[in-house]
C-alpha cells in the first residue's frame, strides 16, 4: 500500500460509511511521467489518476470528484490544484 493509500485509509476509518472526505492537493496533468512529484516549493503535487487510485485504495469509492481549480498565487500565478471529494464506500467495514 502507498504512503498515499495508507493515510487515505486512516482517513476512511475516521468517517461513517458512505461518508464525505473534501481536499485539495497541486496537480498535475495526468501525462505526466510520474503519478506524483516534489515541486520546488516542497509539496507535493499528483495527477488526478493517482489521486482517485490512492483513494480507491484506501477505502472509498471509485467515483471521486476531482475539479482543476486554482489553489491560491504564488509570485503573482495561480497554483493550479485537484478540489477532490469521495465517498466512503457504503460497504466497508465501520
Amino acid at each position: 500500500m502507498s504512503a498515499a493509500a495508507a493515510k487515505g485509509g486512516r482517513a476512511a476509518d475516521a468517517l461513517r460509511a458512505g461518508g464525505l472526505l473534501v481536499f485539495t492537493v497541486e496537480s498535475l496533468p495526468d501525462a505526466a511521467t510520474a503519478p506524483y512529484r516534489i515541486n520546488l516549493s516542497g509539496r507535493y503535487a499528483h495527477t488526478a489518476a493517482h489521486v482517485r487510485e490512492a483513494l480507491q485504495g484506501a477505502g472509498f469509492r471509485g467515483d471521486a470528484a476531482v475539479a482543476a481549480v486554482a489553489l491560491r498565487k504564488e509570485a503573482g500565478a495561480d497554483v493550479a490544484g485537484w478540489l477532490v471529494g469521495a465517498h466512503r464506500d457504503a460497504l466497508a467495514p465501520v
